[in-house]
């Protein structure tokens, strides 16, 4: 496990700087509109996510969890397939 754990963060950390080298080609005004800050994007890696967050700003909230037995691929199947047979009803009407 802590094999899997460093290579994702060599992956991320390479993800990051790919990402800061094509943001480096933008004005600032552009990442402005972005919603970037060009003085954090000048910290580098390190000042990952390059915005500035308000002080209101909270994370999303879901209020249901998934149910895994509705999304199993047998319901999914039948949804589709009742799907295609009226479809094709209303092509050969």
């Amino acid at each position: 496990m802590k094999l899997f754990s460093k290579l994702a963060v060599i992956l991320e950390n390479n993800s990051k700087r790919k990402t800061l080298e094509q943001l480096r080609f933008m004005t600032e005004r552009q990442l402005k509109d972005c919603g970037y800050s060009p003085e954090l994007l000048s910290e580098g890696i390190k000042a990952w996510p390059w915005r500035e967050l308000s002080e209101d700003f909270r994370p999303l909230q879901f209020s249901q969890t998934l149910n895994l037995e509705t999304l199993s691929t047998k319901s999914l199947h039948k949804d589709i397939s009742a799907e295609n047979s009226s479809s094709a009803q209303k092509q050969a009407a």
